[in-house]
């Protein structure tokens, strides 16, 4: 049997961006494997990802099936399609039979499905791992469906054999979007930005105002007719396109204080560990709050405007009538919090399954790859029976039960794995602490979050914007996104990308201008609309100009910026108001120079 030789992904990837680029409307996909390429010696237009040889087999006259033999040198092997995309819908599926034959039971095999959007960016993807298929099983038909997001350039799909034991078969390929096959929908162009900046700029005249920064007094002034618009909603996200912008931490503060004092919003939360804010509020009067914040809030967030925002919350909460909680993942402090909760309660049984709590926690925390899942489910468990204790005999209180709900949302994934279903992202846990808080029926909350978690679309890797999404759509129109965005300047960031993986928040604040700013980008646009600040109402700019413009929107998270920081998206579906500053400058360290 004879194989092609084999290609590097980023030779494939320039190879095949030049093949698409001469064919905008492909009739006809080769997915059943069945038109035969006489030169590569392969199914036309399949190709390798991986270090596993692929292959062809005839199985009948005409009817030929994608192979993949492994040898003991490789990792995995993946026979491949890639489909220009342009198509519209919410979900994707993979279809298509598979076969295999003495695969190890620590591998497996699978279809696979990968959505790429501008720059090779990831938006989506499966490979049933999670399904652990291995062994030996003859032809059976396999699916898998992930969300379709309308930022994909290119759709790949194909079967993939993890591992270096064993031979898989694959074919009969089918995608649907939507329950409609691929073969019967056309592929729409997407519209570019850069080719209607001129409606762009009229639709801004008729939908924004402009701001004054120049003090307190006048930004509050100029602020007035956004506040009278989201005086009304529960719950308002305000967003950032940096964590380390000055101005967003300034606009945010005078937006925060208006809602509060003016239309009764009585919550803030903030993307931070719930268990970190849980205990800064409750030492706020006992200790400084630099030393809090040191302790307790992520690196990117020790800052003098952060600062100030917490001195306001001091000052203006001494009758503890303003809420401010964290909405990220808590692994750090729940059984101290849990202590405190129950320290005047004397009861044997309770104190005994704290103890049991305490102890899966310091398990979990010494736990390596092997024993990471089994460990941490063992936390969860022991949550759940706190729980069910505390529900029969009358003991919750509602802060426990707070506490304890945030405790399974930071456990959830481990017990989802062990039962092999898919995991919930880190924004859909978000969004679920959120929409705890609101199932109060007095609840105003305003979120501070990056634009990349409040838009109302989901718009990165199928996981991003996700927050926002499940908002918008549980709350409707009582879930408002407010996005910030500037065009150049400083801001501050740190070297740690994995900022919730211990509770050591001690990154060093580092300071960078804006530099990569493509021509084809949306805050170009709005520089050239104004060059003073303006806030911009895009439900009314929907009403008068396409939705679906795709140009470059800058989203730098806590990392130095990159060229893969910035975004081909319709931005204008991703919020409901835009505060545009042309210029803003990087926070300040609370560090002691």
């Amino acid at each position: 049997m004879k194989t092609f030789k084999l290609l590097s992904l980023g030779c494939f990837l320039f190879f095949i961006s030049n093949v698409f680029s001469q064919t905008t409307s492909p009739k006809k996909f080769n997915l059943d494997f069945n038109q035969y390429d006489t030169e590569r010696l392969l199914p036309k237009d399949w190709f390798q990802w991986g270090d596993q040889p692929i292959s062809t087999e005839s199985i009948e006259e005409s009817n030929y099936v994608g192979k993949i033999i492994t040898s003991k040198k490789g990792n995995f092997g993946c026979i491949t399609y890639a489909i220009p995309a342009g198509f519209e819908g919410d979900s994707i599926t993979l279809s298509g039979y598979m076969k295999i034959e003495n695969i190890n039971k620590k591998q497996s095999a699978g279809l696979l499905i990968r959505l790429n959007g501008a720059n090779n960016k990831l938006l989506g993807f499966n490979n049933m791992a999670d399904e652990n298929i291995n062994g030996t099983i003859d032809w059976t038909k396999y699916s898998i469906t992930i969300p379709y997001s309308k930022e994909t350039d290119y759709i790949y799909v194909g079967g993939i054999l993890n591992g270096n034991t064993g031979t898989a078969w694959f074919d009969d390929f089918e995608i649907t979007i939507d329950g409609v096959s691929i073969e019967k929908l056309n592929i729409i162009k997407k519209s570019s930005l850069k080719d209607n900046i001129e409606t762009v700029i009229q639709s801004l005249e008729k939908s924004s105002k402009p701001l004054d920064l120049t003090d307190n007094k006048t930004l509050n002034n100029s602020l007035q007719p956004l506040i009278d618009k989201l005086g009304n909603k529960r719950i308002i996200a305000i967003g950032e396109d940096t964590h380390g912008t000055s101005e967003y931490y300034e606009l945010r503060l005078a937006i925060t204080k208006e809602l509060i004092l003016e239309k009764g919003f009585n919550t803030i939360v903030l993307e931070n560990p719930y268990d970190g804010i849980e205990i800064l509020t409750n030492k706020i009067d006992e200790e400084p709050l630099e030393s809090l914040m040191r302790k307790h809030l992520f690196s990117i967030y020790q800052t003098k405007e952060m600062k100030s925002f917490l001195d306001w919350y001091k000052l203006k909460n001494d009758n503890n009538s303003i809420k401010f909680k964290g909405c990220d993942d808590s692994y750090w402090a729940l059984e101290a919090l849990l202590e405190k909760e129950f320290s005047s309660i004397r009861n044997e049984k309770l104190s005994t399954l704290l103890k049991t709590l305490k102890k899966a926690i310091k398990q979990s925390k010494k736990s390596n790859f092997k024993n990471e899942i089994k460990n941490n489910i063992a936390v969860y468990k022991a949550i759940i029976e706190m729980e069910c204790y505390l529900d029969e005999n009358n003991l919750h209180t509602p802060n426990s039960k707070e506490l304890l709900f945030n405790g399974k949302s930071s456990y959830i994934n481990y017990k989802r794995l062990s039962e092999e279903k898919t995991i919930r992202s880190r924004d859909e846990i978000m969004a679920d602490r959120i929409a705890y808080l609101a199932k109060d029926p007095n609840a105003k909350i305003i979120v501070w979050a990056h634009n990349a978690h409040i838009s109302n679309t989901v718009i990165i890797d199928n996981e991003i914007g996700l927050m926002g999404r499940d908002l918008k759509n549980k709350f409707k129109n009582n879930y408002i996104s407010v996005g910030l965005s500037s065009l150049s300047g400083t801001y501050s960031y740190i070297n740690n990308r994995f900022i919730n993986s211990d509770h050591k928040y001690n990154d060093k604040l580092l300071q960078k201008k804006v530099e990569l700013t493509g021509e084809n980008s949306w805050e170009k646009v709005f520089n050239q609309f104004s060059n003073r600040p303006f806030f911009t109402d895009f439900n009314e700019m929907r009403k008068h100009i396409n939705s679906d413009l795709f140009g470059d929107l800058k989203l730098i998270g806590y990392s130095k910026e990159t060229y893969r920081d910035y975004y081909e998206l319709p931005t204008l579906t991703m919020f409901d108001f835009l505060i545009f500053l042309n210029t803003t400058n990087a926070t300040s360290s609370i560090a002691k120079e």
